[in-house]
């Protein structure tokens, strides 16, 4: 059996119905799509920056494409976060060769968030920047084989726990504000909130998904839209 697509991972991850887009970030190809307030955004920064915003856009529009949508602009908000049209959720993740996004229409979820990264052991002196006393106690249990791996997936999962939360409370927060620990398998994982993010009390614990594919660790966690 072949390995899979990370776009196509992510569908399963993420569920029937969220729609996903890729595009490459190779030599800025999408920057010519960009429609003017995109444009007027990311004007002054720099051209892998730039390269990296275009093709998040792309590949949002190709997701939107997916659930029956025109394509339209994304802007930024001021707090840099896309500006998604009315009626849509969604998350836009890149490692500097690929951007992923998926989104869903708001009724179908409240929110999503998604990350991806290379599958490499995290260096150890980002665990000890990322993961709390007792993510560090778990990660000790584990075979030194498989500890920088599992930290990895521990980073990805709380980037895509804090994404798919920051629309429901805008705030800025540590890696401390929430505990992550992952599956054996790396299929999924549990996070336990220490603070309130909207209507997510502290102890709230939310569940995601996690899986590998073209050597990278993709993390989601849909919200539930009401009546979900």
């Amino acid at each position: 059996m072949s390995a899979p697509r990370a776009d196509d991972l992510l569908r399963r991850l993420c569920g029937p119905t969220v729609a996903v887009g890729r595009a490459d970030t190779a030599h800025g190809a999408h920057a010519a799509g960009l429609f003017p307030v995109e444009a007027a955004a990311i004007a002054r920064a720099r051209p892998a920056r730039i390269a990296e915003f275009a093709a998040g856009r792309a590949a949002a529009r190709l997701a939107m494409a997916e659930l029956g949508l025109s394509p339209c602009a994304v802007a930024m908000r001021p707090d840099r976060a896309p500006d998604w049209p009315a009626g849509v959720v969604g998350s836009i993740a890149h490692d500097g060769a690929l951007c992923l996004a998926a989104l869903s229409r708001a009724g179908d979820l409240r929110a999503i968030g998604i990350d991806t990264e290379p599958a490499l052991d995290l260096p150890a002196d980002l665990i000890e920047e990322i993961a709390t006393p007792h993510e560090r106690a778990w990660l000790d249990g584990r075979d030194a084989g498989s500890r920088g791996r599992m930290a990895r997936a521990i980073f990805v999962a709380k980037e895509a726990t804090y994404k798919a939360l920051y629309p429901l409370s805008p705030q800025v927060v540590g890696f401390d504000a929430m505990q992550v620990i992952p599956d054996a398998q790396l299929r999924g994982f549990a996070a336990t909130l220490a603070i309130r993010f909207g209507p997510f009390a502290a102890g709230s614990v939310l569940n995601g998904r996690l899986g590998r594919a073209e050597g990278r660790i993709i993390a989601a966690l849909a919200l539930p839209g009401a009546g979900h």
